[in-house]
Protein backbone atom coordinates (compact mmCIF):
# COMPACT_ATOMS: atom_id res chain seq x y z
CA UNK A 1 0.00 0.00 0.00
CA UNK A 2 1.29 3.42 -0.99
CA UNK A 3 1.86 5.97 1.81
CA UNK A 4 1.69 9.09 -0.39
CA UNK A 5 -1.34 11.23 0.51
CA UNK A 6 -3.50 12.02 -2.50
CA UNK A 7 -6.40 14.47 -2.63
CA UNK A 8 -8.63 14.29 -5.71
CA UNK A 9 -11.15 16.90 -6.89
CA UNK A 10 -14.03 16.57 -9.32
CA UNK A 11 -17.43 14.95 -9.50
CA UNK A 12 -19.40 12.17 -11.14
CA UNK A 13 -17.92 9.52 -13.37
CA UNK A 14 -14.47 11.10 -13.85
CA UNK A 15 -13.64 11.39 -10.17
CA UNK A 16 -14.99 7.92 -9.38
CA UNK A 17 -12.81 6.50 -12.18
CA UNK A 18 -9.66 8.08 -10.73
CA UNK A 19 -10.59 6.81 -7.26
CA UNK A 20 -10.95 3.31 -8.65
CA UNK A 21 -7.58 3.68 -10.40
CA UNK A 22 -5.77 4.80 -7.22
CA UNK A 23 -7.56 2.60 -4.69
CA UNK A 24 -4.26 0.87 -3.82
CA UNK A 25 -2.99 4.02 -2.09
CA UNK A 26 -3.38 4.02 1.69
CA UNK A 27 -4.23 7.73 2.00
CA UNK A 28 -6.86 8.87 -0.45
CA UNK A 29 -9.45 11.61 -0.21
CA UNK A 30 -11.95 12.86 -2.77
CA UNK A 31 -13.50 16.31 -2.73
CA UNK A 32 -16.78 16.16 -4.62
CA UNK A 33 -18.81 18.88 -6.34
CA UNK A 34 -22.37 19.01 -4.97
CA UNK A 35 -24.39 21.20 -7.38
CA UNK A 36 -26.16 18.45 -9.37
CA UNK A 37 -29.82 19.47 -9.66
CA UNK A 38 -31.24 16.72 -11.86
CA UNK A 39 -33.10 13.43 -11.41
CA UNK A 40 -33.51 11.77 -8.04
CA UNK A 41 -30.54 13.70 -6.62
CA UNK A 42 -32.34 16.97 -7.37
CA UNK A 43 -35.49 15.72 -5.65
CA UNK A 44 -33.53 14.75 -2.53
CA UNK A 45 -31.82 18.17 -2.50
CA UNK A 46 -35.17 19.93 -2.60
CA UNK A 47 -36.78 17.73 0.02
CA UNK A 48 -33.97 17.82 2.58
CA UNK A 49 -32.32 21.17 1.68
CA UNK A 50 -28.92 19.47 1.37
CA UNK A 51 -26.09 19.31 -1.17
CA UNK A 52 -26.32 16.80 -4.04
CA UNK A 53 -25.62 13.19 -3.06
CA UNK A 54 -25.42 11.33 -6.38
CA UNK A 55 -21.75 11.95 -7.16
CA UNK A 56 -20.81 11.33 -3.53
CA UNK A 57 -22.53 7.94 -3.69
CA UNK A 58 -20.74 7.08 -6.92
CA UNK A 59 -17.35 7.95 -5.41
CA UNK A 60 -18.06 5.99 -2.22
CA UNK A 61 -18.94 2.99 -4.35
CA UNK A 62 -15.62 3.22 -6.22
CA UNK A 63 -13.82 2.55 -2.94
CA UNK A 64 -16.27 -0.08 -1.67
CA UNK A 65 -16.20 -3.85 -1.75
CA UNK A 66 -17.34 -5.13 -5.19
CA UNK A 67 -20.41 -6.96 -3.83
CA UNK A 68 -21.55 -3.97 -1.78
CA UNK A 69 -20.99 -1.68 -4.77
CA UNK A 70 -23.33 -3.79 -6.89
CA UNK A 71 -26.01 -3.67 -4.19
CA UNK A 72 -25.82 0.09 -3.62
CA UNK A 73 -25.94 0.84 -7.36
CA UNK A 74 -28.97 -1.41 -7.96
CA UNK A 75 -31.98 0.61 -9.09
CA UNK A 76 -35.39 -0.11 -7.58
CA UNK A 77 -38.02 0.63 -10.22
CA UNK A 78 -40.91 1.14 -7.78
CA UNK A 79 -38.97 4.00 -6.11
CA UNK A 80 -37.26 5.34 -9.22
CA UNK A 81 -33.90 5.41 -7.50
CA UNK A 82 -30.90 3.27 -6.58
CA UNK A 83 -30.41 1.61 -3.21
CA UNK A 84 -27.48 3.87 -2.28
CA UNK A 85 -29.43 7.10 -2.77
CA UNK A 86 -32.40 5.76 -0.82
CA UNK A 87 -30.17 4.80 2.12
CA UNK A 88 -28.36 8.16 2.12
CA UNK A 89 -31.70 10.00 1.98
CA UNK A 90 -32.99 7.93 4.91
CA UNK A 91 -29.85 8.69 6.93
CA UNK A 92 -30.18 12.42 6.20
CA UNK A 93 -33.76 12.28 7.48
CA UNK A 94 -32.66 10.44 10.65
CA UNK A 95 -29.52 12.52 11.32
CA UNK A 96 -28.08 15.19 8.99
CA UNK A 97 -26.08 15.38 5.76
CA UNK A 98 -22.49 15.08 7.11
CA UNK A 99 -23.48 12.30 9.53
CA UNK A 100 -25.16 10.39 6.70
CA UNK A 101 -21.97 10.46 4.62
CA UNK A 102 -19.85 9.29 7.57
CA UNK A 103 -22.23 6.37 8.21
CA UNK A 104 -22.02 5.42 4.52
CA UNK A 105 -18.24 5.13 4.86
CA UNK A 106 -18.80 2.53 7.58
CA UNK A 107 -21.60 0.68 5.78
CA UNK A 108 -19.44 0.30 2.67
CA UNK A 109 -16.41 -0.82 4.67
CA UNK A 110 -14.10 1.97 3.56
CA UNK A 111 -10.70 2.35 5.15
CA UNK A 112 -10.41 5.13 7.74
CA UNK A 113 -7.85 6.74 5.41
CA UNK A 114 -10.14 6.65 2.36
CA UNK A 115 -12.51 9.60 2.58
CA UNK A 116 -15.17 11.02 0.26
CA UNK A 117 -15.97 14.61 1.19
CA UNK A 118 -18.45 17.13 -0.20
CA UNK A 119 -16.68 20.38 -1.11
CA UNK A 120 -19.22 22.22 1.05
CA UNK A 121 -21.98 21.32 3.49
CA UNK A 122 -24.11 24.19 2.18
CA UNK A 123 -26.89 23.88 -0.38
CA UNK A 124 -26.07 26.05 -3.42
CA UNK A 125 -26.22 26.08 -7.22
CA UNK A 126 -23.80 26.69 -10.06
CA UNK A 127 -24.88 29.43 -12.43
CA UNK A 128 -23.49 30.47 -15.79
CA UNK A 129 -23.66 32.80 -18.74
CA UNK A 130 -23.22 31.70 -22.35
CA UNK A 131 -21.73 33.75 -25.16
CA UNK A 132 -25.26 34.41 -26.46
CA UNK A 133 -26.05 36.09 -23.09
CA UNK A 134 -28.25 33.23 -21.90
CA UNK A 135 -28.04 33.02 -18.11
CA UNK A 136 -28.70 29.76 -16.27
CA UNK A 137 -29.29 29.19 -12.58
CA UNK A 138 -28.85 25.44 -12.04
CA UNK A 139 -26.64 22.62 -13.25
CA UNK A 140 -29.28 20.81 -15.33
CA UNK A 141 -29.69 23.91 -17.50
CA UNK A 142 -26.12 23.72 -18.83
CA UNK A 143 -27.44 22.49 -22.19
CA UNK A 144 -26.60 25.24 -24.69
CA UNK A 145 -24.46 24.76 -27.79
CA UNK A 146 -22.76 28.15 -27.26
CA UNK A 147 -19.51 28.74 -25.39
CA UNK A 148 -19.69 29.50 -21.69
CA UNK A 149 -18.37 32.95 -20.78
CA UNK A 150 -18.39 32.68 -16.98
CA UNK A 151 -19.70 30.64 -14.05
CA UNK A 152 -20.43 31.44 -10.41
CA UNK A 153 -22.13 29.98 -7.32
CA UNK A 154 -25.34 31.17 -5.65
CA UNK A 155 -25.29 31.61 -2.75
CA UNK A 156 -21.50 31.61 -2.25
CA UNK A 157 -20.82 28.61 0.03
CA UNK A 158 -18.21 28.06 2.69
CA UNK A 159 -15.81 25.15 2.33
CA UNK A 160 -16.33 21.90 4.20
CA UNK A 161 -13.68 22.03 6.98
CA UNK A 162 -12.80 18.37 6.41
CA UNK A 163 -12.24 19.06 2.71
CA UNK A 164 -9.83 21.87 3.58
CA UNK A 165 -8.08 19.58 6.05
CA UNK A 166 -7.58 16.91 3.38
CA UNK A 167 -6.04 19.46 0.99
CA UNK A 168 -3.68 20.79 3.69
CA UNK A 169 -2.61 17.23 4.52
CA UNK A 170 -2.08 16.09 0.91
CA UNK A 171 1.20 15.50 -0.93
CA UNK A 172 -0.51 15.87 -4.32
CA UNK A 173 -3.74 17.44 -5.56
CA UNK A 174 -5.20 15.55 -8.53
CA UNK A 175 -7.82 17.28 -10.68
CA UNK A 176 -9.95 14.51 -12.18
CA UNK A 177 -11.54 14.60 -15.64
CA UNK A 178 -15.27 15.24 -15.86
CA UNK A 179 -17.86 17.90 -16.64
CA UNK A 180 -15.47 20.83 -16.81
CA UNK A 181 -17.57 23.63 -15.36
CA UNK A 182 -20.13 21.80 -13.21
CA UNK A 183 -17.91 19.07 -11.74
CA UNK A 184 -14.41 20.57 -11.80
CA UNK A 185 -14.60 24.38 -11.66
CA UNK A 186 -17.57 24.14 -9.28
CA UNK A 187 -15.05 23.06 -6.63
CA UNK A 188 -12.65 25.93 -7.36
CA UNK A 189 -15.46 28.48 -7.07
CA UNK A 190 -15.58 27.78 -3.32
CA UNK A 191 -13.20 30.55 -2.16
CA UNK A 192 -11.19 28.79 0.57
CA UNK A 193 -10.50 25.75 -1.61
CA UNK A 194 -8.19 27.49 -4.12
CA UNK A 195 -6.20 29.21 -1.39
CA UNK A 196 -5.03 25.86 0.01
CA UNK A 197 -4.70 24.07 -3.35
CA UNK A 198 -2.29 26.73 -4.60
CA UNK A 199 0.18 25.68 -1.90
CA UNK A 200 0.38 22.10 -3.24
CA UNK A 201 1.74 20.11 -6.17
CA UNK A 202 -1.11 19.90 -8.69
CA UNK A 203 -1.71 17.19 -11.28
CA UNK A 204 -4.42 17.85 -13.88
CA UNK A 205 -5.91 14.91 -15.82
CA UNK A 206 -7.40 16.66 -18.85
CA UNK A 207 -10.66 15.68 -20.51
CA UNK A 208 -10.39 13.66 -23.71
CA UNK A 209 -13.52 15.08 -25.42
CA UNK A 210 -15.56 18.25 -25.62
CA UNK A 211 -18.93 18.01 -23.83
CA UNK A 212 -22.31 19.26 -25.00
CA UNK A 213 -23.61 22.11 -22.86
CA UNK A 214 -20.23 22.80 -21.25
CA UNK A 215 -17.18 22.85 -23.53
CA UNK A 216 -18.47 23.12 -27.11
CA UNK A 217 -15.89 25.05 -29.13
CA UNK A 218 -13.22 24.83 -26.41
CA UNK A 219 -9.88 23.23 -27.24
CA UNK A 220 -7.51 21.82 -24.63
CA UNK A 221 -5.76 25.19 -24.27
CA UNK A 222 -9.09 26.88 -23.50
CA UNK A 223 -9.56 24.32 -20.72
CA UNK A 224 -6.15 25.17 -19.24
CA UNK A 225 -6.84 28.90 -19.52
CA UNK A 226 -10.13 28.60 -17.60
CA UNK A 227 -8.54 26.40 -14.93
CA UNK A 228 -5.69 28.82 -14.37
CA UNK A 229 -8.13 31.62 -13.65
CA UNK A 230 -8.74 29.89 -10.31
CA UNK A 231 -5.49 28.13 -9.46
CA UNK A 232 -2.08 29.74 -9.94
CA UNK A 233 -0.10 26.78 -11.25
CA UNK A 234 -0.23 23.25 -12.67
CA UNK A 235 2.79 21.03 -12.03
CA UNK A 236 1.74 18.13 -14.28
CA UNK A 237 -0.86 18.02 -17.06
CA UNK A 238 -1.78 14.54 -18.31
CA UNK A 239 -3.30 14.79 -21.79
CA UNK A 240 -4.63 12.03 -24.03
CA UNK A 241 -2.74 11.77 -27.33
CA UNK A 242 -4.60 8.88 -28.98
CA UNK A 243 -7.09 9.76 -31.70
CA UNK A 244 -10.39 7.99 -30.94
CA UNK A 245 -11.85 5.49 -33.37
CA UNK A 246 -13.89 7.28 -36.08
CA UNK A 247 -16.73 4.77 -35.79
CA UNK A 248 -17.00 5.41 -32.03
CA UNK A 249 -16.98 9.18 -32.61
CA UNK A 250 -19.73 9.07 -35.23
CA UNK A 251 -21.87 6.68 -33.16
CA UNK A 252 -21.73 8.51 -29.81
CA UNK A 253 -20.97 12.17 -30.54
CA UNK A 254 -22.40 15.02 -32.58
CA UNK A 255 -20.08 16.26 -35.32
CA UNK A 256 -19.32 19.49 -33.42
CA UNK A 257 -17.88 17.59 -30.42
CA UNK A 258 -14.17 17.07 -30.94
CA UNK A 259 -11.35 15.16 -29.19
CA UNK A 260 -8.96 17.24 -27.08
CA UNK A 261 -5.25 17.22 -28.01
CA UNK A 262 -2.15 19.35 -28.25
CA UNK A 263 -1.76 21.34 -25.05
CA UNK A 264 0.80 24.07 -25.67
CA UNK A 265 3.11 25.40 -23.01
CA UNK A 266 2.09 29.04 -23.04
CA UNK A 267 0.77 28.46 -19.50
CA UNK A 268 4.15 27.64 -17.90
CA UNK A 269 2.95 24.16 -16.98
CA UNK A 270 6.05 22.46 -15.63
CA UNK A 271 5.42 19.02 -17.13
CA UNK A 272 3.05 18.01 -19.94
CA UNK A 273 2.55 14.24 -20.17
CA UNK A 274 0.97 13.15 -23.46
CA UNK A 275 -0.12 9.52 -23.39
CA UNK A 276 -2.91 7.09 -24.24
CA UNK A 277 -5.62 7.60 -21.58
CA UNK A 278 -8.85 6.31 -23.14
CA UNK A 279 -11.00 3.24 -23.54
CA UNK A 280 -14.43 2.64 -25.08
CA UNK A 281 -17.66 1.53 -23.42
CA UNK A 282 -21.40 1.66 -24.11
CA UNK A 283 -21.36 5.44 -23.56
CA UNK A 284 -18.49 6.17 -25.90
CA UNK A 285 -15.02 7.43 -24.92
CA UNK A 286 -14.00 7.35 -21.25
CA UNK A 287 -10.79 7.40 -19.26
CA UNK A 288 -9.26 4.02 -18.47
CA UNK A 289 -8.58 3.37 -14.74
CA UNK A 290 -5.60 1.19 -15.68
CA UNK A 291 -4.06 3.92 -17.86
CA UNK A 292 -4.75 6.59 -15.22
CA UNK A 293 -2.97 4.48 -12.64
CA UNK A 294 0.00 3.95 -14.93
CA UNK A 295 0.34 7.67 -15.75
CA UNK A 296 -0.05 8.83 -12.15
CA UNK A 297 2.37 6.27 -10.73
CA UNK A 298 5.07 7.49 -13.10
CA UNK A 299 4.67 10.92 -11.54
CA UNK A 300 3.96 10.05 -7.91
CA UNK A 301 6.17 6.99 -7.47
CA UNK A 302 8.71 7.80 -10.24
CA UNK A 303 7.95 4.43 -11.85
Amino acid sequence: MKKTKLCLLGGGHGLSTVLLAMKEYSYLSAIVAVTDSGGSTGKIRNKFDCPAIGDIRRCLNSLADKQLKDIFERRIKDYGDCVGNLIIASLIKLYDFPTAIKIMHKLLGLSDNHRVLPVSLDNFDICGEYKNNKIIKKETDFNNIEKIEKVWLEPVPSANPEALESIIDADYIIIAPGSFFTSILANFLVPEICKEINKKKIIWIANAMQQFGETVGMDINDHANHLLKYINHIDFAIVNNIKPDEEILSKHYESYLMPLYGLNNNFNIENIVETDMIKYNENGIVHSPFKINKALRKIIDNK
